[in-house]
This record gives C-alpha cells, structure tokens and sequence, in this order.
C-alpha cells in the first residue's frame, strides 16, 4: 500500500527502520511485502506474488502483521492501526513467542504419531495456527480419514466432508 495507505507508509519509515529491522533480523526473517496500485516500475512477478500473499493470509488492511514458523505456519496476525512506534511493535512481536511454541509443538506432533493419534494431531494443529482453512493444509485434511478408518478419533465424518469438498473446488477450476 506504499502507493495509496498514509498508515503504511508512516509504518515503513517511521516504524520499520533499519535499526528495528537489524534487531528483528537477530531471530526473524523479514518481509515486507507491498501491494501498490500503481504498479509501473514494479517487477511483475514480485507484484503477482505479493498479491497471492494477501489474499493468503487475508489481509484486510494495511499495515498488517504475520509471524510464522521456519514453516511458514501461521502464529500471529493482526491489524496494526495507526501510530505504532519501533518499541511498541518489537513488545507485540515477542508477546506471540508463546503461542509460536504451541504451534511448533502441534506440527512436531503430527510428524511424530501414526494412526489415529495422528489423525487428532493433524486436527489440534489446524485448531492451533493461525491459517488453518488455507489450502496450504489440504494435504494434511485429507490424510485424516485414511489414518483414522475405524474412526476411533470420530474425526472421519468431519474430515471426508472436508475431503469431498477439496476435491469439488479442485475439479471447478
């Protein structure tokens, strides 16, 4: 929104400066990804990707804030508003640090059970990060029925339903 927002642009020089990003840089990755109107100028491929971000993670204004995992989980996301200072955004960022743990615990879990524990892993994990209706998932929803047959997690119904409507969506494009 470098282009038309007041607010993002405020954000970028006043609150995202290169002091702020060296410290964030120390254990983040950062991105700041733009979504201009006018996009003259602009490497057409960098805009596309920005765009498909957006619509990803659903921002509904700007400046907004995702924080995710080294695998791109979703932990935080939010509106930042007007005015946030350097200090106030760095507080906001590590206030997350407990729920990044709870998301990286749910996915490890995944990866460490079999069957039906599993099959309940796979759901505590999309009930825990923040995107969990992203189609980033589909794979792991579709899993469930097939690890849970007898369905002892009663997650079958739930996730066959899902599972139909993936494959519907898929077959409509």
């Amino acid at each position: 929104g470098s282009d038309w927002s007041s607010e993002q642009r405020l954000f970028v020089t006043q609150t995202l400066t290169p002091v702020v990003l060296a410290e964030l840089n120390k254990t983040y990755t950062v991105q700041h990804i733009d979504l201009p109107r006018n996009t003259e100028g602009h490497d057409e491929q960098t805009v596309k990707q920005h765009y498909l971000l957006f619509t990803e993670y659903a921002v509904p204004e700007v400046p907004y804030l995702v924080i995710q995992t080294a695998r791109q989980d979703v932990y935080a996301s939010e509106a930042l508003g007007n005015g946030i200072t350097a200090p106030q955004l760095l507080e906001k960022i590590q206030t997350y640090a407990p729920m990044r743990t709870k998301v990286v615990q749910a996915r490890t879990l995944i990866e460490t059970s079999e069957g039906a524990a599993k099959a309940q892993a796979i759901d505590a994990f999309l009930s825990t990060v923040k995107n969990g209706t992203a189609r980033r998932y589909d794979a792991l929803r579709t899993q469930v029925p097939l690890l849970d047959p007898e369905n002892s997690s009663g997650l079958k119904g739930k996730y066959l339903l899902i599972s139909t409507d993936i494959r519907a969506k898929s077959l409509a494009q």
